[in-house]
């Protein structure tokens, strides 16, 4: 049984029951509320279909319901079969209103890649766009993703290398405008994709959206893709890469204007960062906080027993969990440009009975501690301290376990 719904979960009154010759795939059809045609047969709620290859059905039924939504079978003899495992009744286009000829609603029989490579629906041809040359350095990018990536092991390539101007119809291309044709998407996600990406992709001026998540690529992001001035979108995670994404475009996502998906190794250097804070003059007043690279975050918190008004009895609280993908990245970031690598090692105040809050923070490997008594230090370290509070806030605790006594660095 093949069922295709709606993500937006629409007001369907009714379904469909698809009921196929043996092997049939291509388009299906149907023109509602056709004067004098003949109503569909029911099955409970359902309309039920019996589509012929290359014919448009006609019915008087009327329907506002997803045409693919429902179930379809093979029929052989009377009996029904389940369609394959990759075969699947897919959305197709409709038409409607008062100035078209018929209600005319399709949906496709097949696998993806014979409805990537099938040609229009009956009656929508003449909407289908006419292939038009895409720049020559943007086909060269096309091309040179295929070569280094593997393209002949792609899951889906339907259109790769074909003849120029065909390129908008490749898989997983999409391109605008009228005149002068470039390429706004790339979208190539789960599709085997292994090797390196290619320095010509930064020859895709126009690209709005690359996404080449959970596939095999190796090797460091290119300078090039800092480039992509226009870029939206940049999903990258689920591969094997190196380095950090190219600071233009790095500092384009701390601005907001780009959204990029991708490991957090890939956006900073960053690697943990520790923070103590301790009053030695109040039983139970420290606290630590570890948040490291992959996104976890370990809380420690000194905790009285209080079994008696006079119990000074202490342990440590211990709570681990994780924070959201991007936001150690963004923290590294902020630690970075507030300086804390220039602070000094030691700021004091000579006062008593104070606070001491001590930051550690290690990138590429190298450690670089920061020590503040009473408040000592500059307001950017103060900026770098509280954000560390506040991140640490926002964890999603998975675990809270209890010990003799917290870890102190």
């Amino acid at each position: 049984m093949v069922e295709a719904q709606s993500k937006e979960s629409p007001d369907i009154t009714k379904k469909f029951i698809f009921l196929l010759a043996d092997g049939f795939k291509g388009w299906m059809c149907v023109d509602f509320g056709v004067v004098g045609a003949p109503p569909l047969p029911r099955e409970g709620d359902a309309l039920v279909i019996r589509p012929r290859q290359g014919e448009v059905l006609s019915t008087s039924d009327k329907t506002d319901a997803l045409f693919s939504y429902g179930e379809a079978w093979f029929e052989v003899y009377g009996e029904r079969r389940p369609l394959p495992d990759d075969v699947t009744v897919q959305a197709g286009t409709s038409r409607t209103g008062n100035t078209e000829p018929t209600e005319r609603r399709c949906a496709f029989v097949g696998t993806f890649e014979e409805r990537e490579a099938a040609e229009e629906a009956p009656g929508f041809e003449h909407r289908t766009p006419q292939s038009k040359p895409i720049p020559l350095e943007e086909r060269e990018a096309l091309v040179a993703l295929y070569k280094a990536t593997g393209g002949e092991h792609w899951t889906h390539r339907v259109g790769w290398l074909g003849a120029p101007g065909s390129e908008c119809h490749w898989h997983g291309v999409g391109c605008e405008g009228d005149e002068a044709v470039n390429v706004v998407i790339v979208d190539l996600d789960e599709n085997n994709l292994a090797g390196a990406i290619p320095n010509e992709l930064g020859q895709l001026k126009k690209l709005r959206w690359l996404n080449l998540e959970k596939n095999h690529l190796t090797g460091a992001i290119p300078g090039t893709l800092g480039q992509l001035q226009n870029l939206e979108w940049l999903a990258l995670f689920g591969n094997d890469l190196s380095g950090l994404v190219p600071d233009p475009l790095i500092q384009k996502w701390l601005a907001g204007p780009l959204d990029i998906s991708a490991e957090t190794s890939l956006l900073t250097d960053v690697s943990e960062i520790d923070f103590e804070s301790s009053a030695p003059a109040i039983l139970c007043a420290t606290h630590r906080i570890i948040l490291r690279l992959d996104n976890s975050v370990v809380s420690y918190t000194e905790r009285c027993r209080a079994a008696t008004p006079n119990d000074r009895a202490t342990f440590c609280e211990v709570k681990d969990g994780r924070i959201s993908r991007g936001e150690f990245a963004r923290l590294g970031w902020l630690v970075k440009k507030s300086g804390f690598f220039d602070l000094r090692t030691k700021y004091y105040r000579g006062v008593t009975h104070a606070l001491f809050e001590d930051t550690r923070v290690t990138e590429n490997g190298k450690l670089h501690a920061v020590s503040n008594y009473a408040g000592a230090g500059p307001f950017e370290l103060w900026i770098i301290q509280r954000a560390i509070e506040c991140v640490a806030a926002s964890a999603e605790w998975e675990k809270t376990s209890t010990q003799q006594k917290c870890p102190r660095w």
